[in-house]
């Protein structure tokens, strides 16, 4: 408890420096061979699939890339999404882990670009629709390195993250954002799974990692989607850890966050579908969340705060021993 009330006073010192105008270095429209460290770059402002069909306002927003020593190509190239709680230590120690591993990682911050410290209360500010457009500018950005092969480049994402890869791997999704090519590879930890999938297909491997305890992105729509996904070829796995929630790759235990928004409901009246105009609306036609309003409506209707936030390692561990695996499997 002790080591959260200090995450939690660094999370307010992180929102109160969110508050200061958001000053970008120079932006990179490509790579060098020696390019490393904070990189600045286009992305945009969408809020649903749809407004990708559109004109976007511009975004600059950055990402911190960190190569492998030596030189030539990488094994592949690994963009890490964050969640609501901002960038932290869970996607610092996985990206070591894969930099050691051959891979060069750039793990992305969605949120400061845009003057925020935390969604953790407020889930409307920045969707994971917008988070998508940063992953795939980010993806064309890396296929200008010239060590890193433009077929290689794959996604991972932790809970609003993690669903940012979830939709980043489905295929008519990730096409709104004008993705240059499917990603190698999708790894979701603990997204959110309210999509109804049917009829859809996946342009990236996609593994999903979530416990059966997670009462913030419960696992059963997880499995359900996962299923019926596999019963139609597609390429995903699932994993659910038993005893473990939400979080269960951090080092902070079991503690209750009141005002946090979930939403638990797999009724037609809250499970999304993506239209063929690219609207994310309800099953049942009553809500939509393709703008501020309508997503005010919809959490109005399905929305529940209180959630469980907790660590638990051997969850942790195999986590991790899982990825390797599919990269290993996908590129050796």
């Amino acid at each position: 408890m002790q080591r959260y009330v200090v995450r939690l006073f660094w999370l307010g010192l992180l929102q109160m420096a969110a508050c200061a105008p958001y000053q970008p270095g120079p932006l990179s429209a490509e790579l060098s061979e020696d390019a490393s460290g904070r990189i600045y770059f286009q992305s945009a402002d969408a809020y649903d699939f749809v407004d990708y069909t559109g004109a976007l306002p511009p975004r600059t927003v950055h990402g911190d890339l960190k190569m492998p020593e030596g030189e030539g190509s990488v094994r592949g190239a690994v963009i890490l999404s964050h969640g609501s709680g901002g960038t932290g230590s869970r996607q610092r120690r996985l990206g070591e882990i894969l930099v050691d591993r051959g891979f060069a990682v750039f793990e992305l911050d969605h949120f400061a670009p845009r003057e925020i410290g935390s969604t953790v209360r407020d889930q409307l500010r920045v969707t994971a629709q917008g988070m998508m457009g940063d992953v795939i500018a980010a993806q064309r950005l890396l296929q200008t390195h010239p060590r890193i092969d433009p077929e290689k480049i794959g996604v991972i994402g932790w809970s609003k993250g993690g669903i940012v890869a979830l939709i980043s791997a489905v295929d008519r999704f990730s096409a709104y954002a004008g993705r240059p090519a499917p990603l190698a590879f999708a790894v979701a930890f603990y997204p959110f799974c309210g999509y109804d999938l049917s009829g859809e297909s996946l342009a990236s491997p996609l593994l999903i990692l979530i416990g059966d305890e997670d009462n913030w992105t419960p696992a059963g729509p997880c499995v359900r989607e996962a299923e019926r996904l596999q019963a139609a070829g597609e390429p995903v796995e699932i994993k659910v850890y038993r005893g473990a929630k939400h979080g269960f790759d951090s080092r902070i235990f079991d503690v209750e966050i009141g005002r946090a928004i979930t939403v638990r409901d797999t009724s037609e009246k809250c499970t999304l579908r993506v239209n063929s105009e690219g609207q994310t609306v309800t099953l049942d036609g009553a809500q939509g969340v393709e703008s501020l309003e309508r997503r005010l409506a919809y959490l109005d209707v399905c929305g529940e705060r209180g959630v469980t936030f907790g660590g638990l390692a051997e969850a942790r561990e195999d986590a991790y021993l899982q990825i390797n695996a599919l990269l290993d499997r996908l590129l050796p």
